[in-house]
């Protein structure tokens, strides 16, 4: 198994409650309790560096709920949003912090 970094780890993590509370077949409790559950990972993802520029792409499709959702404002996501200025620059990842 190769490494993954902290983004890859947390975005699996996300990515499984969220599968999972879109089982058929449970009950409303679960189903909330499961997306609170996937809320709250992907939460986390917005205080973690990316690495890579996948890892802003992971973030990216789970702050949007795979497009489904708007994205969070520069105010709720600011790393986010200066690593995808970073990119779009071509700067390198991480953002160091005296870049934040």
């Amino acid at each position: 198994m190769t490494d993954q970094t902290e983004v890859q780890r947390r975005f699996a993590e996300w990515q499984e409650a969220h599968s999972r509370a879109n089982d058929r077949g449970l009950d409303y409790e679960e189903v909330e309790r499961l997306s609170d559950i996937a809320e709250a990972l992907g939460a986390t993802l917005c205080e973690v560096p990316s690495q890579t520029h996948a890892d802003v792409a992971l973030k990216l499709c789970a702050f949007s709920n795979f497009g489904e959702w708007g994205l969070p404002t520069v105010t709720d996501a600011p790393l986010f949003w200066a690593e995808v200025e970073a990119m779009r620059r071509g700067q390198p990842l991480p953002i160091m912090e005296a870049a934040r």
